[in-house]
C-alpha cells in the first residue's frame, strides 16, 4: 500500500466496529516507512446520523495503519473546542481498519491538510491546530501557507525545494466547450448534462486554470458549477500574505461569479461577476447506477443493502437529488 500512495494512489477507509467509511485528503508514509497515516477532515458533528449539531464542530481524523486513531474536534467558525471532551479536545482509540488503493492525480494547490506531529509510530492532531495550505510546483517550489483553524490569524509561511514526481490521471474527456457569451464551440451539451445525471465527476479548465467541481446544478437548460478547493495567491506558486478563500460559480451560459472570504472569518473581502469561456471535462469511469429513492426514503431502484455493502468495500459514491419545487438537480460527492 506505501508503494502505492508513493505512485500517486488515493485512500479510501472503512473501521467496521463504527460503520463508517471515508475518503482521505492528507496522506504520510513515516519516517521509517513501515507505517501510513491519512488525515480524514471533511467531518462535521451531527445529533443523529441523519441531522447536524445546531452548534456543530469540526471532527477531524487521524487514522495510522497500527490501529492508531487520532480525533480533534473545533466549533466551525471559531478557534475553540467543545466542552463536551476533554481538555485537549482530543481523544485517542485503537481500532480495525481496512484499507483501499486507487489511482488518483495529485494538484498543484492542496488546501486540505491541518496540522499534525509524529509520536513514536503514529501521528496525532497538533493541540493548537492550523490549516496547512500547500503549492507545489514543477520548479521544485513546495510554499506552504499556515492559518489557525476558526480564526483569520496566519501561522508561518515556509517555502522549500523539494524533488517531485507528477502523475496524470487520464480518466477525462471533453464534453462541452463554450465561449464567453456561452456559444457552443465543441462537444455537447446534452452529452454533459447526461453524464452528469449519470453521476459522473466534472472538471472545468477555463484558460490556464483547471478544478474539479465541487457540485452542480442542472436547472431548465443550464448547468452551474460550485468551485470552492481555492485559496488566493500572488502569483502561481506564493498564496496571497493576506489569504483568502476564492470561490467560484460557473455556469454552461458563460456566466462567472467569484466571492471571497478571508480564511478563518466571515469577512468578506469583495464579490465580482465575470464572462468566460470554459471546457467541460467528465471522468471516463463507469459508475454503477445501486439505489434511487423516493422522497420519503423508499427504493425504487436497487436496494439501501447493496448501498452499504459498496461502502464497506471502499468504492466512492456520488449522489444525484431531484428537487421537485423547481425542477434543478443536484449533484455531488
Amino acid at each position: 500500500m506505501i508503494k502505492a500512495v508513493e505512485h500517486g494512489a488515493e485512500l479510501q477507509i472503512f473501521v467496521p466496529s463504527w460503520g463508517y467509511a471515508t475518503g482521505t485528503q492528507q496522506i504520510d508514509v513515516l519516517k521509517n516507512s513501515t507505517e501510513l497515516c491519512a488525515s480524514a477532515i471533511f467531518h462535521i458533528s451531527k445529533d443523529s446520523w441523519e441531522s447536524f449539531h445546531q452548534d456543530a464542530y469540526w471532527y477531524f481524523l487521524e487514522i495510522c495503519t497500527n490501529g492508531n486513531i487520532d480525533k480533534a474536534r473545533w466549533y466551525v467558525g471559531s478557534h475553540t473546542q467543545p466542552s463536551s471532551v476533554d481538555t485537549s479536545g482530543q481523544t485517542i482509540s485503537r481500532e480495525r481498519i481496512i484499507w483501499f488503493v486507487s489511482g488518483t492525480l495529485k494538484s498543484g494547490q492542496y488546501l486540505w491538510s491541518v496540522s499534525l506531529s509524529t509520536e513514536n509510530d503514529h501521528e496525532v492532531f497538533q493541540k493548537n491546530m492550523y490549516w496547512w495550505f500547500s503549492i507545489w510546483s514543477t520548479n521544485g517550489l513546495l510554499y506552504m501557507s499556515r492559518w489557525n483553524v476558526g480564526s483569520h490569524v496566519s501561522r508561518p509561511h515556509t517555502s522549500q525545494n523539494v524533488p517531485m514526481t507528477w502523475y496524470a490521471d487520464i480518466c477525462w474527456m471533453l464534453a462541452y466547450q463554450h465561449d464567453d457569451k456561452g456559444i457552443a464551440l465543441d462537444g455537447s451539451f446534452h452529452f454533459l448534462r447526461s453524464a452528469v445525471l449519470d453521476g459522473h465527476r466534472v472538471k472545468l479548465v477555463m484558460v490556464d486554470y483547471s478544478i474539479e467541481a465541487d457540485n452542480l446544478v442542472i436547472r431548465s437548460n443550464t448547468i452551474s458549477s460550485q468551485l470552492l478547493g481555492h485559496v488566493s495567491k500572488d502569483n502561481a506558486g506564493h498564496f496571497s500574505n493576506e489569504s483568502y478563500w476564492f470561490w467560484n460559480h460557473v455556469t454552461t451560459f458563460g456566466e462567472g461569479e467569484t466571492i471571497r472570504y478571508f480564511v478563518g472569518s466571515i469577512a468578506n473581502d469583495v464579490s465580482s461577476n465575470y464572462t468566460t469561456g470554459a471546457k467541460w471535462f467528465i471522468d471516463t469511469r463507469h459508475w454503477k447506477h445501486v439505489l434511487s429513492t423516493s422522497e420519503y426514503g423508499i427504493a425504487t431502484f436497487g436496494s439501501k443493502s447493496d448501498l452499504v455493502q459498496y461502502i464497506r468495500t471502499g468504492s466512492k459514491l456520488r449522489c444525484v437529488v431531484h428537487f421537485s419545487t423547481d425542477n434543478s438537480v443536484f449533484s455531488t460527492w
